[in-house]
């Protein structure tokens, strides 16, 4: 009886043939990969899984390739429509290799069959064409947050993708990238990049353990990469090539995956689409806090891309030149990894306060939206538990109504206590509040220090001219949660106690200036002022 590789080799060579698959399409497109021979032809695809076993990987049996089809049919209709037609068998018949049914008992081999896409729609095409428009973008971010949102979750999936999970799949990484060191990556990019992802689970672990509680691991793709996804010219995407063969790659944090689309674009120079993708996905997933861990899986994502092209250094079929092009490749996804490296490790709190209108909340939101920090807030803490909606106004007078002493003081209890619960969960956070009482600032620098984590505080400052304007703008309009109002600012500001320099450390910024030059300011600020 012939062997499995023997098989093989003869159903690869008819299936190879002019003509097997489709009469009208006689010429066979092939294309090889690691794992698998894909068979294109006019209008449909055949993919045929090798017989092979990579450990995270395997193969090896008829069996075990039959699994492997029906997983990746069933796994990638949640996130395409009509593409993946089924699975089909490969028999020998009358003396020639012949397509069957998936139950022919005497099926030899197994392809997923699929509906060709065109080529242009891919988005890797689109990218190198420049048809990936803004629009497209935002629908391809609301698609994700749609799949994430009704991706499987539960104990079993938490339990593999929690902490424990990803440390062991990081240092997998590292381990099996040594041989490389001193070929595609330096000793000092590689310690960089380690020392930056180690610091930052340890320091961080809380955080991923709560995500797994909170259940944003989830069932979801595991290679999400512009190679993989094809948006038509009439708006239609499917997301195809998910990880069928190990659920351990699959079953991830949803910033996991979404970080590998977005380091992809990044890679490709397309920062600026990444945004837009990131921001429709930010409106849809439920997941504002996301942010705060994009930066390490964009760089875990790059460290993984970088690993699979020095593989491919091994190759012994390349030429030197197909090997200096993939050791290029592989360089610029480490230099990469090295540029997210650079990232905040630390939790932190981040105190944003000062008069009414000088631009607590923008900054704050800013802050919240950029690295994923909740942001927690006096005008909607106090609102909500008055049972009052944001949007409700109330033009008490200073000091009066929901603004008199006993209601500031709950509010700035509950407050406390809503920042003290986050940071327990390990999650970092950006306070909006005016802070005008000094024993209110004293009461989060202690909570600080007891948790053993850095407090910035931020004062907010802007002429007095352009404090009126904005007040009087907002009570236009009537947006925001604030009650603000120029009439009652100068009592505001004759009631505010004065920061004592020799207790309490803080940064003053000017916010008198457009939105995005104040951000970076701030930011700038932050990483040079020793706190």
């Amino acid at each position: 009886m012939a062997d499995i590789e023997e098989i093989f080799s003869e159903v690869v060579e008819a299936l190879s043939s002019p003509g097997f698959f489709d009469s009208e399409f006689p010429h066979t497109e092939i294309i090889d990969t690691h794992v698998s021979k894909v068979f294109l032809t006019g209008i449909h695809v055949f993919k045929l899984k090798k017989p092979v076993d990579y450990g995270f990987l395997n193969f090896s049996s008829l069996a075990q390739r039959r699994d492997a089809c029906v997983r990746e049919v069933e796994l990638n209709r949640r996130t395409t429509e009509g593409i993946y037609i089924g699975v089909v068998s490969v028999i020998f018949s009358e003396g020639t290799y012949k397509l069957s049914n998936i139950d022919d008992p005497s099926a030899v081999e197994y392809l997923v069959h699929m509906k060709r896409l065109p080529q242009e729609s891919m988005l890797d095409e689109r990218l190198k064409n420049g048809t990936f428009t803004d629009s497209m973008a935002d629908d391809l971010g609301a698609k994700i947050a749609d799949f994430h949102l009704s991706a499987k979750t539960g104990q079993h999936i938490s339990n593999v993708a929690g902490y424990e999970g990803m440390k062991t799949n990081v240092e997998e990484n590292f381990s099996q990238l040594i041989p490389y060191i001193g070929n595609t990556l330096s000793r000092g990019v590689y310690d960089e990049i380690s020392e930056y992802a180690r610091a930052f689970m340890e320091k961080r672990k809380r955080l991923f353990t709560q995500r797994a509680t909170d259940q944003f691991t989830r069932d979801v793709h595991g290679d999400l990469r512009t190679e993989q996804i094809s948006i038509t010219d009439d708006g239609v995407i499917s997301i195809l090539d998910c990880i069928e063969f190990n659920d351990r790659m699959r079953w991830i944090d949803t910033a996991a995956d979404l970080a590998f689309i977005l380091m992809d674009l990044e890679h490709k120079d397309n920062k600026y689409l990444a945004d837009i993708l990131l921001g429709s996905y930010f409106q849809k997933a439920l997941d504002s806090n996301i942010a705060e861990l994009l930066n390490f899986y964009k760089c875990y994502r790059a460290v993984v891309r970088g690993k699979i092209e020095s593989f491919r250094v091994d190759d012994q079929s390349m030429t030197k030149s197909e090997i200096e092009e993939i050791s290029v490749r592989a360089r610029s996804y480490f230099e990469l990894a090295r540029q997210y490296a650079h990232d905040r490790v630390e939790q932190e709190i981040i105190l944003i306060g000062g008069l009414m209108g000088t631009g607590k909340t923008t900054l704050a939101d800013l802050v919240s939206k950029d690295m994923g920090y909740v942001r927690i807030s006096t005008d909607e803490v106090r609102k909500n538990q008055l049972g009052l909606s944001p949007e409700t106004r109330k033009y008490d007078n200073y000091g009066e109504g929901i603004y008199d002493t006993a209601t500031n003081k709950a509010t700035y209890e509950t407050l406390y206590s809503i920042a003290s619960d986050n940071l327990k969960k390990g999650h970092s956070i950006v306070v909006d509040a005016s802070f005008s009482d000094k024993g209110e600032r004293q009461r989060f620098y202690s909570l600080g220090e007891a948790l053993n984590l850095p407090t910035k505080f931020v004062l907010c400052v802007a002429p007095d001219q352009v404090i009126k304007r904005r007040l009087l703008d907002r009570e236009k309009l009537g947006v925001g949660a604030s009650d603000g109002r120029f009439d009652i600012y100068e009592q505001q500001k004759k009631n505010y106690d004065d920061f004592d320099r020799s207790t309490e450390q803080y940064i003053e910024i000017d916010t008198n200036h457009e939105k995005s030059h104040t951000f970076y300011k701030l930011f700038s600020m932050l990483d040079d002022h020793s706190f």
